[in-house]
């Protein structure tokens, strides 16, 4: 319920200083970068992290570093 609002950024600053992210937050990140839902498990369950780590790092910047252009 955190990331309902898209100027709550003060929940996922929370989650990086207790050092805890929600399945949900990768799930909507590798979501927002293009991957089925498929796709997010087969990455899962193969443990091909990077490609959560890529996805992660993206969202996380275009929400938490203002004026940055993220591709």
């Amino acid at each position: 319920m955190g990331e309902l609002g898209t100027d709550n950024n003060d929940h996922l600053i929370t989650h990086l200083k207790e050092k805890y992210l929600h399945g949900s937050i990768l799930v909507n990140a590798m979501r927002e970068a293009g991957y089925r839902d498929e796709q997010i498990r087969f990455h899962y369950a193969g443990k091909y992290f990077d490609a959560f780590k890529r996805s992660l790092r993206k969202y996380l910047q275009k929400r938490l570093i203002s004026n940055i252009a993220v591709k």
